[in-house]
């Protein structure tokens, strides 16, 4: 789906920040291992992790929180220990509560299970890096050390907790299969070793590879399902092996020429083009068809070059009906698009040349003639429409229209890319059932936060987030962010002033007199304490430092952005997350009132796109409404000619449409595609009518082959199981349809003297 997004205007832009944010979080992992005794649930943990490591798969697989690196937090924090202060602390000082203070650290003192030591009181008297230390965020609410390891308990089960990075993209295909598989060994193997143990896992390669499997789902059932039509219908409608192979050679070569072709220019393949790339099939065989049924017709007098020329110029016509079509397509800036066009024009123009190059050679006369159920069907359908009176054609077509302007008045558009995926149930709530399990609320949507220096980005951090706390006292933690374990310059500066002027030098000799420290102790302390000269705690030293491993994935570092005025400059951005429990439109009004702050939500952001879009292209509908009707009326001459030439395939996809409005089906942006591509079809089967200069009979076969196999292909793509192939499918399917149905009004034409010789 991401494939199908323009790329970023401006690739040093916000957007282009957040596109990396989301990238990096698309390569985690989290992974719970649970089992009902708790230390059965570490052992498997270990195992598992273990495995992760072994399988070079994943850059960086964590397992807990070692020894060293808890230690580690108060060794990186203490040499700044006189500047940094606890929320609580700072505005007792703030407020004076001096006694409040000392009442505080005579507890730790006299607490029997404080942590306070002689070590610390000459270094901390009052408990402020104590207290700092312990309001410093813990990674999830409801997950406790145990053993170094991160654990939690619910309803009987430990879980202990795993977090792991991908090498390579979630996307990857290879990556995909071979991770699955990797984890399906793991728990088999830990399910032997340790009865009882669960496994909860949630991360993007896991709703890639259900996205991956539906689409090879959808791939399988288009390919085989158009070939068996194509089959069959070559047996029943030529009782020959031979036209069948000569079909799908000649769609093998548009196919794998198209392949060619788009993978040296995008230097890649999307799977959402081979999706649509096995309906291809059901199109390129069109020209096939007007080649074996002017044989068919064409008796044992027939002459390949002679029935060439015969169909030429209808093929012709109707494959630059057709690259007309997806090249409109290839208009909107949309790299997903412009490979799908590519890979159509491609793959049609190439089928297009091994029928006109090679079939001539390749394909005898009919040894005797003959007429399948299928010859007959489409002879009586033609039959039935030279038959219908004007009147009777016009009353067709005026009900039509009535139903079309019913289903067209009830259309409703809806952009949102949520209606468009097709994750599964069963992952999403796995998903909240992990995220229930460790006390997380880390919701989709986040801030992007910039400065001109890494110290500019968290002192903006701080203003943010004391903002969005003003507003949300409740919630205890509403965001998660680099700021909060790093004070800005400034709160640094200013918490060393207070802790100097108003503890150290006015009121630690009389706390520690109190608490029976002998006056030359209460000297050596207080020298100690007032020689900490200030040293600013910086975001480079917070980065270098261990404590940063789990949190750094936060930091963008160091980009160019450009102003209003294009002039570049270099700054530096950061990450905030955001809680589901916060209003996202108060969030959205913070972020409008600080101008380095830029609320982001992905699917917001791309359902705007497709909306955008959708519009776009339902202007440029309108143009190939125009441009089509223009090349009629400059090949055939007539006005009225190419008003009746146009009417099917203009009522075809108003029907098309149509059907979205009466069965309450949403409009989307593939709609719209999908109704382009109908024009384009529709408009080829008509062709197809008004260049025949002899027998329509054959036409009339082909056409009725052709839309047999169209219809197949996009009907299967109807029933897929992925919303955005559905819903082009479903626009496709109708419009064919319609489009047979009511091309042989073309047949008419001569009978209604309209024609004119050229």
């Amino acid at each position: 789906m991401l494939a199908l997004l323009p790329g970023a205007k401006d690739a040093n832009s916000v957007e282009k920040i957040a596109d990396d944010f989301a990238n990096t979080m698309g390569k985690q992992i989290v992974i719970l291992v649970g089992n009902p005794d708790q230390d059965k649930a570490l052992q498997a943990s270990d195992v598992f992790s273990h495995r992760l490591q072994q399988s070079n798969y994943f850059s960086s697989v964590t397992n807990g929180v070692s020894t060293n690196e808890q230690e580690a937090w108060a060794s990186f924090y203490f040499p700044y220990r006189l500047s940094l202060l606890s929320d609580k602390d700072h505005k007792l000082i703030m407020q004076h509560q001096f006694d409040a203070i000392s009442q505080q650290a005579l507890f730790n003192l006299y607490n029997p299970i404080g942590i306070s030591n002689s070590k610390l009181l000459q270094n901390d008297p009052f408990s402020l890096f104590q207290h700092f230390i312990l309001a410093l965020p813990k990674p999830s609410n409801k997950l406790d050390l145990y053993k170094n390891h991160l654990m939690t308990e619910d309803n009987g089960i430990w879980y202990s907790m795993i977090n792991a990075t991908l090498k390579d993209d979630s996307f990857s295909l290879s990556n995909q299969n071979n991770i699955t598989h990797l984890f399906s060994d793991i728990k088999q193997t830990i399910t032997s070793d340790y009865p009882q143990s669960t496994f909860l896992m949630t991360g993007m390669l896991f709703y890639a590879k259900a996205g991956t499997d539906s689409a090879r789902h959808d791939v399988s059932i288009i390919g085989v399902g158009s070939l068996i039509g194509i089959i069959l219908l070559m047996l029943i409608s030529f009782r020959s092996l031979s036209p069948l192979l000569l079909t799908l050679f000649s769609s093998a070569i548009g196919f794998v020429f198209a392949f060619i072709v788009t993978y040296f220019i995008f230097g890649k393949v999307f799977l959402f083009t081979l999706v649509f790339g096995a309906s291809l099939i059901g199109i390129s065989v069109d020209y096939a068809f007007f080649y074996y049924a002017d044989r068919l017709y064409g008796g044992k007098l027939w002459q390949s070059t002679a029935g060439l020329k015969r169909i030429f110029s209808g093929i012709t016509l109707g494959l630059l009906n057709v690259i007309i079509a997806y090249l409109v397509i290839a208009i909107a800036p949309f790299p997903g698009l412009r490979q799908l066009a590519t890979f159509a024009i491609s793959g049609l123009f190439m089928s297009y040349l091994a029928v006109v190059c090679l079939f001539p050679y390749l394909l005898k006369p009919h040894k005797r003639a003959f007429n399948s159920f299928i010859c007959h069907i489409a002879t009586l359908y033609l039959k039935l429409w030279q038959k219908l009176s004007i009147k009777k054609i016009m009353i067709i077509y005026m009900i039509l229209a009535i139903i079309a302007a019913i289903g067209i008045s009830k259309l409703h558009s809806n952009d949102d890319i949520r209606i468009l995926e097709a994750t599964p149930k069963a992952l999403k709530a796995n998903e909240q059932q992990l995220k229930s399990i460790i006390g997380s609320d880390v919701s989709t949507d986040f801030i992007v936060v910039t400065g001109s220096t890494p110290e500019d980005v968290i002192s903006h951090e701080h203003i943010l987030i004391n903002k969005i706390k003003a507003q949300n006292p409740n919630i205890l933690q509403p965001v998660i962010s680099i700021s909060q374990y790093l004070p800005s310059i400034e709160d640094q500066q200013q918490n060393y002033t207070l802790v100097r002027e108003n503890l150290l030098q006015n009121r630690l000799s009389d706390f520690l007199n109190q608490i029976g420290v002998d006056n030359k102790e209460i000297d050596s302390i207080e020298k100690n304490l007032r020689n900490i000269p200030f040293k600013a705690l910086t975001v480079n030293d917070w980065l270098s430092s261990p404590i940063s491993q789990n949190l750094k994935f936060l930091w963008m570092g160091k980009t160019n952005t450009s102003t209003n005025s294009n002039t570049p400059f270099t700054s530096f951005a950061s990450i905030v997350l955001l809680s589901q429990k916060l209003n996202m439109n108060d969030i959205k009004m913070i972020c409008v009132e600080l101008p380095y702050a830029n609320f982001i939500n992905k699917a917001d952001e791309i359902s705007h796109v497709f909306k955008t879009y959708r519009q776009y292209i339902s202007y440029l509908l309108s143009i190939v409404f125009v441009a089509l009707f223009l090349l009629l009326l400059l090949r055939y001459r007539s006005l009225k000619k190419a008003i009746c030439y146009f009417v099917p395939p203009t009522m075809a996809t108003l029907l098309s449409l149509a059907v979205f409005g009466i069965f309450n089906v949403p409009v989307t942006l593939f709609s719209i595609l999908a109704l382009i591509l109908v024009l384009g079809i529709a408009v080829d089967y008509v062709l197809f009518f008004a260049e025949t200069k002899s027998s329509l009979h054959s036409t009339m076969l082909a056409v009725t082959l052709s839309a047999i196999t169209t219809i197949l292909s996009f009907g299967l793509l109807a029933f897929s199981q992925t919303p955005v192939i559905h819903y082009f499918g479903l626009a496709v399917f109708v419009g064919i349809a319609s489009a047979f149905l009511l091309s042989p009004l073309a047949s008419k034409v001569n009978k209604l003297n309209l024609y004119t010789q050229m």
